[in-house]
């Protein structure tokens, strides 16, 4: 009997992170993305839309279909990106020699999509946020009753331990947009998974000689995976000079895929902050229970690298 394919929408703001994990989800056999909505956070709309279809490209799977979103946050436009890390272009600077046809992207706002495709499916959808939640704060206004048909959220977001790469204390996804993280988080009302910077950090920790492997495969995929992930990888290794390799995105897509990748977490009521001089989108963990409110997220805080290790192996074949 054949496996019923899990059914997902992905929110990115493709990067090379979101690129990893859009290429580990579309080699996965057992899961079928639905669409893919785009939001200004790692670079700019234009640059996300033009990476997101570059990635699909290289996968074969032009098919899935793709949708322009909110192009700055809420409230605050911000005047810096992810470009330090990510490169001028959100994807370490890669030119494709055979650039997707932009003609491709569907005429419908992300957050009208995302209500549509959901209403569509009810109660069957995990939606995977790995960028600001912008597109999501949105479909929420769009349709208040939207978390009640959908069967879960995993987000890349939030932090642990104020441990942040935003500003002093805040994760880039929740700091770049804090009204829509905490619109998100008070009224999404489904399972929420969070997968917090400092878990992904400190818990992916692939070994270098294993990452060197990895990009040495001689593929069409691997070579991109290669070009894209050069820059990011230069300043982890040499500027920053950290012991293993980690990436974000593709820690919380892990879990999406193969839900035994997360091997621990904490069940927390947790908010946003938006008012702090030098704490705005830090994620706010009730951990003693002072607010008297129910649980509201699982965070992620371990995870099984050797899962991940295939995973990633599986995305470059």
């Amino acid at each position: 009997m054949a496996t019923c394919q899990k059914k997902i929408l992905v929110d990115v703001d493709t990067g090379v992170d979101d690129a990893q994990a859009l290429m580990m989800v579309l080699a996965s056999s057992h899961v079928e993305v639905l669409g893919i909505t785009c939001v200004a956070g790692n670079t700019g709309i234009d640059n996300v839309l033009t990476n997101t279809l570059t990635t699909l490209r290289v996968m074969n799977k032009l098919q899935v279909p793709v949708y322009r979103g909110c192009q700055k946050p809420l409230v605050y436009e911000q005047d810096d990106d992810a470009s330090f890390h990510h490169g001028k272009n959100g994807l370490g600077g890669f030119q494709d020699e055979h650039p997707p046809d932009m003609k491709l992207l569907k005429k419908q706002h992300a957050a009208s999509a995302i209500v549509d495709i959901v209403n569509a499916h009810p109660g069957e959808i995990t939606l995977v946020a790995l960028a600001p939640l912008t597109n999501i704060a949105v479909a929420l206004q769009l349709d208040p009753t939207l978390g009640s048909k959908l069967k879960e959220v995993v987000i890349m977001g939030g932090n642990l331990l104020a441990c942040g790469n935003y500003g002093l204390v805040a994760e880039f996804n929740f700091g770049f947009d804090p009204e829509a993280a905490n619109v998100t988080l008070s009224r999404i009302g489904c399972p929420v998974t969070l997968v917090p910077y400092e878990t992904c950090k400190n818990e992916m920790q692939l070994p270098w000689d294993w990452y060197d492997q990895l990009v040495s495969m001689d593929s069409s995929r691997g070579k991109f995976h290669r070009d894209i992930d050069q820059q990011p990888t230069q300043r982890k290794r040499i500027k920053l000079k950290l012991p293993k390799y980690y990436s974000c995105d593709p820690a919380a897509m892990a879990i999406v895929i193969d839900a035994e990748v997360m091997t621990s977490y904490r069940e927390v009521y947790s908010t946003v902050e938006l008012r702090g001089e030098h704490s705005r989108g830090c994620l706010i963990i009730d951990e003693h229970e002072k607010l008297g409110r129910k649980p509201n997220v699982k965070i992620a805080t371990s995870l099984n690298t050797q899962k991940i290790k295939v995973l990633f192996e599986n995305m470059v074949k």
